[in-house]
């Protein structure tokens, strides 16, 4: 075993510096990740990616950084144009892309492309992921939001699963749906401060590149949260009040001058129940 963790730890190498990994490619992989293709379903056939022409307009730039491709307009009866990008003649990046399971992507995880994608560079791969499959969505009422990404009925969400958590985010929803229409899953994140610690994760220096409005969106979203939540679970400012109050489940704990008292006072509150003073 150690012997096998040390061989696949030097293979990682010697594909990082044959490929030069650097966080354009990154977000290539990512993305092809969730709009890539194949031509014709073949496992060996032509890479390429299709997408709606303005989106093409902001992701063909950063994927040109790295790879040459040939675009053509794709016009589809009753749809939007879509840009096609088709990466001919690369045999070896298809090889690596077969090797790396994208022809199986809408069912395994990323394991084995995050494994050979330096950790300076990872998160532009989830970066690329989620301007392909994400989706950052606006609350009617101004306030918060929601994140989501939709995968295939049988996507593996692992890798995903495991990010979140890592940044702190333990609570996620996945769901699996069946209908007439297609069958499909997806993983939510509903709670404003999750989602700007996913946010800081993605966009730690602002926009980069890639899709605009998805990074607007998701600023909309943090930007919305700025007087009305906190960090905090539990913990949140009242605008009518004017005041921070703290809250553990529908029980209201009072209202505070600062956050930092409400924190107090809701850590004190649950304290007090584990040591059996108060019953919830």
């Amino acid at each position: 075993m150690v012997i096998l963790a040390s061989r696949l730890a030097e293979l990682s190498v010697n594909i990082c510096a044959m490929w030069d990994i650097n966080k354009y490619w990154a977000y290539f992989f990512g993305f092809f990740w969730g709009d890539g293709c194949f031509k014709s379903g073949q496992s060996y056939g032509t890479p390429n990616i299709r997408i709606v022409r303005e989106d093409a307009e902001e992701v063909f730039p950063v994927i040109s950084q790295i790879l040459s491709f040939e675009y053509k307009d794709v016009v589809l009866k009753g749809r939007r144009i879509q840009g096609g990008a088709f990466f001919k003649h690369n045999k070896n990046l298809c090889k690596l892309l077969v090797e790396n399971d994208f022809i199986f992507k809408s069912e395994v995880s990323p394991t084995k492309i995050l494994g050979i994608i330096p950790e300076t560079v990872k998160r532009y791969f989830w970066m690329g992921y989620i301007d392909a499959d994400g989706c950052f969505t606006k609350n009617h009422s101004n306030r918060g939001g929601k994140f989501s990404i939709s995968g295939a009925f049988n996507q593996d969400w692992t890798e995903l699963e495991s990010l979140l958590k890592t940044l702190g985010i333990e609570k996620f929803y996945v769901s699996r749906k069946q209908s007439e229409k297609g069958n499909s899953s997806a993983i939510e994140v509903s709670y404003g401060p999750n989602i700007k610690k996913l946010g800081n994760y993605l966009y730690p220096n602002g926009y980069e590149f890639g899709l605009k409005r998805k990074y607007q969106k998701y600023l909309s979203i943090a930007d919305s949260l700025k007087k009305i939540s906190s960090e905090w679970k539990g913990v949140s400012f009242h605008q009518g009040e004017g005041k921070w109050r703290a809250k553990v489940g529908t029980k209201h704990l009072g209202w505070f001058k600062s956050e930092d008292e409400a924190r107090q006072a809701r850590a004190k509150f649950l304290s007090d129940i584990s040591d059996g003073k108060i019953h919830p």
